[in-house]
């Protein structure tokens, strides 16, 4: 076991990493990586991440292969990765009988908690990739970020009721698609104002949930949870729910009549007190045109950036008691609109500036926005 705390994936076999044999894969004339698995697995591992497959086989447990067999593939499949220059340190495999298996057996997480000592890794920061209902289950258990591809069994795991059971998971194409997802992930700074520190920084960029009225008690804890930290939040203009770990379509904001705040806002043409909307959607007014100005984010911690927005927005949305609310919003307030809602859709504001030389440390962004005020 190692001493660090690495970023772990854990990976099934077959349908993951090669192409899954219905009848199981018993001999080396058989292997084949699915496309782009192999480029893949390089991302991740160039990008830190530690890596192990953990994998059934009850061929063995069968008699279909043997140990030696089994051996011989899983050498292969190691020395085909080095040639990419993929190192596979470990593959964790149960070769359990399917009639007797045991703890190690997926979907129990014998061989996942194995991995996790294994790295010395936490399981709040691996990820299992899997095709099959037995690999989320695993994951679950263990309580490791659980990413279902499609490839393999996935698209009959997909249609499986029992998967709700161990959402949040995440859907992906293929294993390169979920490796891309799990370095954008990586690729976020810290955000700062989760009350929940089990969350994972996914659910910034993934889209919240839609909430369906009449509301309920945990949706009402949400919504005052959502409302206390906008309150003790200084100099903030608004907060979505997925910015303190919630996934759900629920923000609060405000415009008030601050003579400061227009000073630094030149857009700032309408104001609005404290609201709080429900599953909130708005529409851009293009004939009214564009206006560029900086934005920051509590989820973004200590910079700021230019974003081009709409001048002016139609907006809908629902109230706490599930009214409908409709009205168009412009300058700064239209801008506060169109950021909050965009956290519900997994958009952060840095997604939006095409220049990243653009961005610029918070502290040297008020200098300017001073020094031009002066001038």
């Amino acid at each position: 076991m190692r001493s660090n705390c690495p970023k772990l994936v854990l990976l099934d076999r077959d349908g993951v990493i090669n192409v899954d044999h219905q009848k199981s894969l018993l001999s080396l004339a058989g292997f084949e990586f699915i496309p782009d698995s192999v480029s893949a697995l390089k991302k991740l591992q160039e990008a830190g991440f530690e890596m192990a497959v953990v994998t059934n086989q009850r061929c063995v447990g069968r008699g279909d292969l043997s140990p030696e067999g089994l051996e011989e593939i899983h050498a292969h499949m190691k020395q085909a990765l080095k040639k990419e220059g993929v190192v596979l340190e470990i593959i964790f495999a149960c070769t359990d009988h399917p009639d007797r298996p045991t703890h190690r057996m997926k979907p129990n997480p014998g061989m996942l908690e194995e991995a996790i000592a294994h790295f010395g890794a936490d399981p709040k920061d691996t990820y299992m990739i899997g095709d099959q209902i037995t690999d989320m289950k695993a994951a679950y258990a263990v309580g490791c970020a659980r990413h279902l591809v499609l490839t393999g069994h996935g698209e009959k795991t997909l249609q499986n009721p029992e998967l709700k059971t161990f959402e949040p998971l995440k859907v992906h194409k293929d294993l390169s698609e979920a490796a891309d997802y799990i370095l954008k992930i990586h690729a976020l700074p810290d955000y700062v104002t989760s009350l929940y520190p089990e969350s994972s920084p996914s659910v910034l960029i993934t889209r919240a949930r839609e909430i369906i009225f009449p509301l309920s008690a945990e949706d009402k804890g949400d919504l005052e949870t959502l409302e206390q930290k906008f309150d003790g939040e200084e100099n903030c203009a608004g907060l979505a729910a997925p910015q303190i770990g919630i996934s759900k379509q629920m923000i609060v904001f405000s415009a008030p009549d601050d003579p400061v705040l227009k000073k630094w806002r030149l857009d700032f043409t309408q104001t609005m007190p404290k609201t709080i909307w429900i599953n909130p959607v708005y529409e851009g007014i293009k004939e009214e045109g564009f206006h560029v100005d900086y934005e920051g984010c509590f989820s973004v911690g200590g910079v700021a950036a230019p974003v081009q927005r709409f001048k002016k927005v139609r907006y809908r949305a629902y109230d706490l008691a599930g009214t409908p609310v409709e009205g168009t919003a412009e300058g700064f307030l239209a801008r506060i609109i169109q950021h909050e809602i965009d956290h519900i859709h997994g958009i952060l504001y840095v997604d939006r500036v095409e220049d990243k030389s653009l961005i610029l440390p918070v502290e040297e962004y008020r200098r300017r926005r001073q020094a031009a005020f002066e001038n």
